[in-house]
């Protein structure tokens, strides 16, 4: 072989090496490009399911349209449904098209937890993603304490002093559903609850010697304010059984042998409940509260009173109060 004929070989080959070392160069950089933008797919899609939760939960308006009626309907009814599905009106992105989130209320020692279930269907990858997430105010359900005023802890003594500047600022009987009636008063003197016609329960409210009547069925949110800051009283004269929320900016006094069922919320540093002293001497009397109580006044004695706590009763009445419905992320599992 001449010299000519082995240089033109020898380009030959390298020339075919450089082509293949290009080849698979490119095939490499390309497959690399190919994974990475799968990657970027995959994770879209992941975020994607996880955007459909933290709206659910984060976003007021989608929590309050969308969410807070199933919690309503499952606290009314807990014997009921615990599953029940939403749907997004809009989709989260145009390439996703999958719109339904599973709801599912269980509990977890003292917690009323919520599970949301969803997935997402983007280019080519189905992102499943599963969410716990508590939802009642940690007040409520604190070691099921039957009784919530300061001293349990330093955390529980910020947490009721903020929960009750709250309160005072946000409290209503505006928008409630009909199953409760809701009774305002304003700086009446003395508010008395007892027995009325017709087995109906009658409120009367008392403003300098003048009287005025409401009458409920069995539950009521009665809210009274003290702007005045003159000393208020709630009496509970006869032997009545109802249910639902008390919130006194005074004195709770029970001259009966009361059986409440819900909660009562005492406001005031000199606020208290009074029992007359003949249902102190027959136990057999002593009034009795099934839910819960919160009081920034005056500690309550057992040896008046029975309260125990009822998660029951405190979720079913508990939805009426601003902050009580506080949804927190325990959990978020993507696979």
């Amino acid at each position: 072989m001449n010299r000519s004929g082995f240089i033109t070989i020898f380009v030959l080959i390298t020339f075919i090496i450089c082509l293949t070392v290009c080849y698979f160069t490119i095939e490499i950089m390309s497959t690399q490009t190919l994974i990475q933008l799968s990657y970027r797919d995959k994770i879209q899609s992941e975020m994607l399911s996880e955007s459909k939760i933290l709206r659910l939960l984060e976003d007021e308006s989608y929590f309050d349209s969308m969410l807070v009626p199933l919690i309503h309907k499952y606290f009314n009814n807990p014997s009921g449904p615990r599953s029940f599905k939403v749907k997004f009106e809009e989709n989260m992105d145009e390439l996703d098209t999958y719109k339904e989130v599973e709801v599912i209320f269980l509990k977890e020692g003292n917690k009323q937890l919520m599970q949301l279930n969803t997935k997402t269907i983007y280019k080519g990858f189905t992102s499943f993603i599963t969410s716990k997430a508590s939802i009642i105010n940690y007040l409520f359900e604190v070691d099921k304490n039957p009784l919530i005023t300061y001293g349990l802890s330093d955390e529980t003594d910020k947490l009721l002093e903020d929960y009750f500047n709250y309160l005072g600022d946000n409290i209503s009987t505006d928008s409630l559903s009909g199953g409760i009636k809701g009774v305002y008063t304003y700086d009446h003197n003395v508010v008395k609850i007892g027995k009325g016609m017709n087995n109906l329960k009658k409120i009367t409210k008392i403003r300098n010697g003048v009287e005025s009547y409401e009458t409920f069925d069995r539950d009521v949110f009665l809210l009274m304010k003290n702007k005045l800051n003159t000393p208020i009283e709630l009496i509970i004269e006869d032997n009545i059984d109802f249910r639902g929320i008390l919130y006194i900016e005074g004195d709770l006094i029970i001259n009966s042998d009361l059986d409440f069922k819900g909660i009562i919320i005492l406001k005031g540093a000199d606020s208290n409940i009074v029992v007359d002293d003949s249902l102190i001497l027959d136990t057999s009397k002593k009034p009795k509260i099934f839910g819960i109580v919160l009081t920034d006044g005056n500690s309550i004695s057992s040896e008046f009173i029975d309260i125990r706590y009822e998660s029951g009763y405190i979720y079913r009445y508990g939805i009426y109060l601003p902050g009580f419905l506080q949804p927190k992320i325990e959990l978020i599992k993507i696979s």
